[in-house]
């Protein structure tokens, strides 16, 4: 194919099949058929080949176009096609559309650049840029590192603005693709000038099975696992492959998207690495995409501010909005020890080479346009359920002090919750903040409950408390959410607050302590007593209460609550999920790993 197109190509298929036919028509004329047959369809057969030699024009821009998607073709006006080959594998082409530089495979976008460095980052420049920044935060110490697809070249460039690596060593099937890859210029240049960088071109398992190497950190970029082929870079035996190649206290990172996928498909990837790694952690670069950092040997570390010394790749994680090291850590969804009952209750066994479940279902996913966002949510449910059960360590923070980002529903949450905190201790919103939206209604509501008595009355006093509360709560830490009570209550309203109102707020300040006893204690007598109990708040009370007694090793007691509620929790796919990691964690399926 790199030889003759992919035109080419066909016409040469096209010529054997017509020369073979032809061949035949010509060994029946020699019997008493006569020749006129034979010569008329040499002659149309010749004249179809040459027409289209010279005739058909392979479109650039509708080969480009990828539209198995959204059914769209590319067009001139809003596209310039700047590179297209056919090469070994596939059709590589780069297409620049307003600000944005893709490359593609035969049509499908596997990496986008904005290479307008006054615009926001593309959505895809925040995965490629934290595959490669998280595991170097997480093994500051590391000297050797392996990526297994090129894609535009952003994630081997971020990895050698880290002085510290020795070596890099990229991995890719497809020779033009490294080609096509360099139109992105100094984005990504690091990966082709610097000389601690090789380029393979290589299928991934040929290369590990074929080279004697280890490495203490190995990245896995393929492409979506619905494309031909690449669903066996998820799978047991090749992560078995990987696993002979860390070093002792290597990382092995596994990209994998959230869209066009479900629950169930995503399950059989972490089912495939569990059975491989001791550990793991998982953490969302966007709302769309995760990162599955692995380890067997112990459990993975948390992630240290070392990153940031490095003045080269802090300055490419602050173009995708990563300030400090809140903005990683909040990217944190949990680790092996609180995800991997959630995983196990899906009734699908792991990715396999010999039973290649997600081969063989991953088309279908993405064309019915499913997703498994809820993972990424649980995160971000209104509790702090990964921090209390997961024993993530934010002790460091000091103020909560999260960038906002477009991509990420957490780190918005955050934020909104920082203009929150501003707002009651400060008394304005910041123009900083502009950014979110805040429900002013309920702020303004919360603060006259406490210094206007008898301005906020009936449900409303409950209402707006839950509703501020639960944006707070989870995302600010127990000393600024001290403050925030300390500054509401030194109003003069306090005495007017009923029984059922004083308790929520004892409840919300208990999930502010992260104090998991006083929590479950507080859910049932609320799930008791609170006689206007809304279904939102029933629902909030019943996980509230269920993380309270998790977080206490009381699995028995989070079971009959929720054994006790379930009838009247009608909820939506987003609770549903986090009800089903709450339970799945209520039952003693997890191991911990050997340190």
């Amino acid at each position: 194919m790199p030889l003759l197109g992919l035109k080419g190509l066909i016409i040469l298929g096209a010529c054997l099949d017509i020369g073979l036919g032809l061949i035949l028509a010509w060994s029946i004329a020699i019997k008493p058929y006569g020749i006129r047959q034979p010569v008329v369809l040499s002659a149309v057969s010749i004249s179809a080949i040459v027409l289209t030699l010279f005739l058909v024009k392979m479109d650039p821009y509708k080969m480009a176009s990828g539209v198995y998607r959204e059914g769209k073709l590319l067009s001139s006006k809003d596209t310039e096609i700047i590179y297209q080959k056919d090469g070994k594998t596939a059709t590589i082409s780069v297409s620049v559309n307003p600000g944005i530089m893709s490359i593609r495979t035969n049509g499908k976008v596997d990496a986008g650049i904005n290479i307008d460095p006054e615009m926001e980052a593309a959505p895809d420049e925040i995965t490629m840029v934290l595959s490669g920044a998280i595991p170097m935060a997480i093994n500051p110490q590391a000297k050797t590192a392996a990526n297994i697809g090129f894609g535009s070249g952003l994630t081997t460039h971020t990895l050698l603005t880290n002085r510290h690596l020795e070596r890099v060593d990229t991995i890719e099937i497809e020779k033009a693709m490294v080609e096509a890859a360099r139109n992105f210029g100094d984005r990504v240049k690091l990966a082709y000038t610097d000389p601690r960088s090789k380029i393979y071109i290589d299928d991934a398992k040929t290369f590990f099975s074929s080279h004697n190497k280890k490495y203490d950190i190995i990245i896995s970029e393929p492409s979506n696992p619905w494309v031909s082929g690449v669903a066996g870079l998820f799978s047991e035996e090749f992560y078995r492959l990987i696993n002979r190649h860390l070093t002792e206290d290597g990382l092995f990172v596994q990209w994998i998207q959230v869209y066009e996928i479900d629950l169930n498909l995503v399950s059989t990837v972490f089912k495939a690495i569990s059975s491989n790694f001791s550990d793991f952690a998982v953490y969302a670069p966007s709302h769309s995409n995760i990162l599955i950092v692995a380890r067997n040997n112990g459990i993975v570390p948390n992630i240290t501010a070392d990153i940031f010394n490095s003045p080269e790749t802090a300055d490419i994680l602050k173009s995708v909005r990563i300030n400090n090291i809140q903005d990683l850590e909040i990217r944190k969804i949990g680790n092996k020890k609180v995800l991997y009952n959630f995983f196990e209750s899906f009734p699908i066994r792991a990715n396999s080479d010999y039973y290649p479940v997600l081969d063989q279902n991953a088309a279908r996913t993405r064309f019915l346009q499913v997703n498994a966002r809820d993972l990424i949510f649980i995160a971000n449910e209104p509790l702090p359920v990964m921090e209390m059960l997961a024993g993530a360590d934010y002790s460091g923070w000091g103020d909560t002090d999260v960038t906002f980002t477009p991509y990420l529903p957490k780190a918005g949450s955050a934020f909104k919750a920082m203009a929150l905190r501003d707002y009651y201790l400060k008394g304005s919103l910041s123009p900083e903040y502009a950014e979110v939206q805040v429900q002013t209604h309920f702020v303004l509501q919360l603060k006259r409950m406490f210094s206007e008595c008898g301005s906020v009355t009936g449900s409303d006093r409950i209402e707006s408390l839950f509703n501020i509360a639960r944006d707070m709560v989870p995302y600010l830490r127990p000393r600024e959410l001290e403050l925030i009570w300390e500054s509401l209550e030194s109003g003069r309203c306090g005495s007017s607050f009923t029984q059922t109102e004083r308790d929520y707020i004892s409840f919300f300040k208990a999930v502010g302590r992260r104090d998991a006893k006083a929590m479950a204690g507080l859910a049932n007598t609320l799930l008791e007593g609170d006689t206007d109990i809304t279904p939102v708040r029933m629902r909030y009370l019943v996980a509230a209460g269920m993380l309270g007694s998790l977080s206490e090793g009381n699995k028995d007691e989070a079971y009959r609550l929720w054994s006790t509620y379930i009838s009247g929790l009608p909820g939506h796919s987003q609770s549903g999920t986090l009800f089903r990691f709450l339970v799945s964690n209520s039952l003693n399926m997890y191991q911990e790993p050997l340190l």
